[in-house]
C-alpha cells in the first residue's frame, strides 16, 4: 500500500511516523486570498478535534491540547515523548496557497528537548508541506517540497519563530501548503498562535 499517498504526507515522514496517524475526514478547499494571512490559530479550542480545526496527530497520548501552558494564546499544542522510543507529530489542514512565498509564524516554549534519538538527523522542528492541486506532495526541484524551521535542543522559555519561505519558479504546481510540527526525540514542546501569512 502507497501510505504517503494514501495520508497525503511525505514519504520519509509517513515511514518514522507509522505508529499511527488518526486522519481527519474533513477538507479545506476554499479559494485563498492574493496576500494575508491564509491560516491562523490560537488554540482556543483543541485542533485534535477533527470535525473543526481538522488536525492529524500520530499518537493520542502524546500530542494533546492543553490550556494550562499558554503564552499569548488561549491553548497550546503540546507534543510530548519520554519514552524515546518513536517519533511524534501534528499535522495541519490543507491550506489554499498560490504564491510566490509564506511567512510562518508561531510561538514555542521548550522543555528537556533532545532530538536525534530515533533518527540522529533529524531535529524538532516546525514545517511548511506544498503540495498540488490533487493534494499530492510536489517532489521536485529536491529539496523544495517543504521547508522548515527548527527548534533547538534542551530547555527555554516562550519564543516566538518568524520564517519567510520562497518558493523556486519551477514549483509552479503548488496549490495547498500544510504546516507540519514534529519531535523526533524526546521532550516536550508546546506551540501556541500558529500562523501561515501569504507574501505579496
Amino acid at each position: 500500500m502507497n501510505y504517503s499517498s494514501l495520508l497525503g504526507l511525505p514519504a520519509f515522514l509517513v515511514l518514522f511516523l507509522i505508529g499511527g496517524l488518526h486522519p481527519s475526514q474533513a477538507d479545506d478547499s476554499s479559494p485563498a486570498p492574493a496576500s494575508g494571512v491564509l491560516y491562523a490559530n490560537d488554540f482556543a479550542t483543541s485542533p485534535i478535534n477533527t470535525t473543526d480545526t481538522r488536525w492529524w496527530i500520530s499518537d493520542p497520548a502524546k500530542v494533546t491540547w492543553v490550556q494550562d501552558v499558554i503564552h499569548e494564546g488561549k491553548g497550546s499544542l503540546k507534543l510530548t515523548n519520554p519514552d524515546k522510543t518513536k517519533n511524534i507529530g501534528a499535522f495541519g489542514p490543507f491550506i489554499p496557497y498560490t504564491g510566490p512565498s509564506l511567512k510562518l509564524s508561531l510561538e514555542a516554549k521548550l522543555d528537556s528537548v533532545l532530538t536525534g534519538v530515533v533518527n540522529p538527523s533529524v531535529n524538532a522542528a516546525v514545517s511548511v508541506y506544498y503540495y498540488d492541486q490533487d493534494k499530492h506532495e510536489i517532489n521536485t526541484p529536491w529539496p523544495k517540497y517543504h521547508d522548515t524551521q527548527g527548534l533547538p535542543e534542551g530547555s527555554q522559555d516562550w519564543q516566538t519563530y518568524e520564517k519567510t519561505f520562497f518558493l523556486p519558479a519551477a514549483a509552479t504546481g503548488v496549490a495547498f501548503a500544510r504546516i507540519a510540527v514534529t519531535l523526533p526525540g524526546s521532550g516536550t514542546i508546546w506551540i501556541d498562535k500558529i500562523s501561515l501569512s501569504q507574501r505579496p
